[in-house]
């Protein structure tokens, strides 16, 4: 409806669990961005192939900043190959976004709490809120988010940000 009428819409498409009845418009949003190139379904795949690939080199960069560079060569061959990954880069649904998003978060988890950049704690926050937003059950990263925030509070003794980060997770949670 954005790329062809211009309408907003506030939900996304409907979920089939009781827990929660609409999806995150996120991905349609996303979506729109394929669509407003060419109406061709290819477009589309396209798209999703790219965030495919995208999560492969995300991956790469991952392993090659904790590891080496033929682990991380390993890790991409491995990903690269994943019969989800592929199959899902064919398909334009809201799981097909999981993969890319699931490894932002990790890759911000590390760098914003075990390496201390304040800055990629934020970016975490906004990641995990795209994996929930992109599959519901990936509401179970959350308790592992949170697990991070408390070690590292409780090792740098910041107890104030750790009072507002618990507060901006909550919103969060609660918004979705």
């Amino acid at each position: 409806d954005i790329a062809y009428q211009g309408q907003w819409s506030w939900v996304g498409n409907p979920a089939n669990w009781d827990g929660l009845a609409y999806h995150s418009p996120v991905t349609n949003y996303a979506m729109t961005l394929p669509m407003f190139l060419s109406n061709d379904p290819t477009v589309a795949r396209l798209f999703m192939a790219i965030l495919s690939a995208l999560t492969v080199v995300v991956s790469m960069r991952l392993m090659q900043r904790y590891t080496d560079s033929s682990t991380a060569l390993i890790a991409g061959l491995f990903i690269a190959v994943l019969p989800q990954l592929v199959e899902w880069g064919r398909f334009v649904w809201n799981p097909s976004f999981a993969p890319l998003f699931i490894m932002l978060w990790i890759f911000t988890l590390l760098l914003g709490y075990y390496e201390g950049k304040r800055h990629y704690q934020v970016w975490h926050g906004l990641w995990l809120s795209l994996c929930f937003q992109s599959q519901a059950v990936l509401l179970m990263l959350v308790p592992v988010s949170m697990l991070a925030i408390l070690i590292w509070h409780w090792h740098h003794r910041r107890w104030r940000d750790f009072a507002i980060t618990c507060m901006s997770v909550l919103v969060v949670i609660v918004s979705c």
